[in-house]
């Protein structure tokens, strides 16, 4: 009985042995199908994208610009077996141009008006891909002229807050109306230098915290912009939490102009173009205005902030771009960015006044601005006393740092009063071209006073960034002293 057993496991572990053996004679026929298919895959035609593919993409294939500028186009190639990325050939792509009769030229120079072609080709063994780019290089005075004016009013009321003016060609737009209801009587008299006919075509309120809507509810001396103006067009947030007073009197200010012929939309009905409403805009000729799509537009959130109104303004002939996204923080720039096709962008007004939740590098990395605003009063502790979360933010300006160092903010705190840094910023955009100027000055944030003066601190906790509060002159102990903001290297 012993042999039989004996026996019987050694059939066991032979049939166990020839099994294994029989796996890895799979596998290793598999691994050979696999590398031959691989080789001889790209010569055989019929199989493209069965179970290979060549690939060619290029950034653009209809590109405007204006005289005298470049061609910025990027362009990517690969060879992709079974869903596998097995061989890049961008260095393998070749470019031809072609002038408008197809003739063969050595570049396209855009100092010469026309129309161009950029034809990109790669080749796999035999197999050949091709993307055909039409170039068009227009007058720089076709470009429209836009303006951005970012509002001061804090000069009154020293709290972060948004009021935009745009002006572009005959149209006149506002995007928010903070930081106090008081604060109408600045706005107002602001636009009407630029407003004559008191018509705003389109007035945009992002979310529902006090200082992006309390100037639309305004005072008995200082009228709503709803009252004040003409709104023809009103956007505003589908979802809100908000029960406060101003809410409600905002909600009811909005109903009364409706009533008397206001159009209003949520950012939804925009984006889905129901009930009249339009996700694109055209403002002035070749510039649009876009509403973006956010997923918080019919999500829950347990952020107010995330429920911004998201907008992209874009001249159509040259392609450049202006973001706003209110106060939107950073579940909703992820959401931003996986739900949008977002461009790089000229100017980005900063998110949620430079806070450190906002400005994220999940947005920046893909818009990566070339110049932004901060909306408030730098070095006030509204919300709170930790030095480096302070707005604009040690984390905010850092995280923008590895973009531009044209950043600009509106006023500061100095020894406890308010004091202009840019003033009102005006962002112009003219002839495909982009300047910046402060009505107080021209100084760029890092080199401002505020971002290079002392303040006193105490050490918090050494564990987490933003290791200080702020003290003023009257509070003890003070642990030391050092500047409000460092330039990150």
């Amino acid at each position: 009985m012993a042999n039989k057993k004996t026996n019987s496991k050694s059939k066991s572990k032979k049939n166990q042995g020839k099994k294994a053996a029989g796996s890895i004679s799979l596998i290793a026929i598999v691994l050979i199908i696999l590398v031959i298919g691989f080789y001889v895959a790209p010569s055989v035609p019929a199989l493209e994208g069965k179970v290979y593919n060549v690939e060619l993409n290029v950034s653009k294939t209809e590109l405007t610009c204006l005289q005298g500028d470049n061609v910025n186009l990027t362009y990517d190639a690969a060879y992709k077996y079974i869903g596998i990325n097995a061989k890049d050939l961008s260095s393998d792509v070749t470019i031809e141009y072609q002038d408008s009769e197809g003739n063969k030229i050595e570049r396209i120079d855009t100092s010469v008006l026309g129309t161009y072609k950029a034809i990109y080709t790669v080749k796999y063994k035999s197999v050949t891909k091709q993307v055909a780019v039409n170039v068009k290089v227009v007058d720089k005075s076709s470009s429209a002229k836009v303006e951005f004016h970012f509002i001061d009013p804090t000069s009154a009321y020293a709290y972060a807050g948004d009021s935009v003016y745009i002006k572009a060609g005959d149209t006149d737009i506002l995007i928010d109306a903070g930081p106090r209801p008081g604060s109408a009587a600045i706005i107002e008299e602001y636009i009407d230098q630029y407003c004559t006919d008191k018509v705003l075509e389109y007035v945009i309120a992002t979310h529902a915290d006090q200082d992006h809507i309390a100037a639309f509810v305004g005072t008995k001396t200082a009228p709503s912009i709803l009252d004040y103006y003409t709104c023809e067009v009103f956007i505003d947030f589908p979802l809100s939490d908000k029960t406060s007073t101003l809410y409600k009197n905002y909600l009811a200010k909005v109903e009364e102009a409706v009533g008397k012929g206001m159009k209003h939309y949520s950012a939804l009905e925009c984006w889905n173009g129901e009930n009249g409403a339009q996700k694109t805009y055209e403002i002035a000729t070749g510039i649009t205005m876009n509403i973006l799509y956010n997923y918080y537009y019919e999500n829950k959130s347990s952020d107010e902030n995330n429920y911004s109104v998201c907008v992209l303004f874009s001249d159509t002939t040259t392609n450049k771009h202006f973001l706003f996204t209110g106060d939107l923080e950073i579940d909703g720039e992820e959401h931003l960015v996986q739900d949008n096709n977002l461009p790089e962008v000229e100017f980005f007004k900063a998110g949620h006044h430079g806070s450190p939740t906002s400005s994220n590098e999940v947005l920046l990395e893909v818009i990566k601005p070339k110049a932004t605003v901060f909306t408030g009063v730098a070095g006030y502790g509204e919300y709170t006393k930790d030095i480096d979360r302070i707005f604009p933010s040690t984390m905010a300006i850092d995280r923008l740092a590895k973009y531009t160092d044209k950043m600009y903010c509106l006023g500061a705190l100095r020894d406890g009063n308010y004091e202009p840094l840019n003033g009102t910023v005006i962002v112009k955009y003219e002839n495909g071209e982009v300047t910046i100027h402060g009505l107080n000055n021209d100084t760029i944030l890092k080199d401002s006073w505020w971002f290079n003066s002392d303040v006193d601190y105490y050490k918090k906790n050494t564990k987490t960034y933003g290791l200080c509060d702020y003290l003023t002159d009257s509070e003890n102990p003070k642990e030391g002293t050092r500047k409000w903001r460092t330039w990150p290297e």
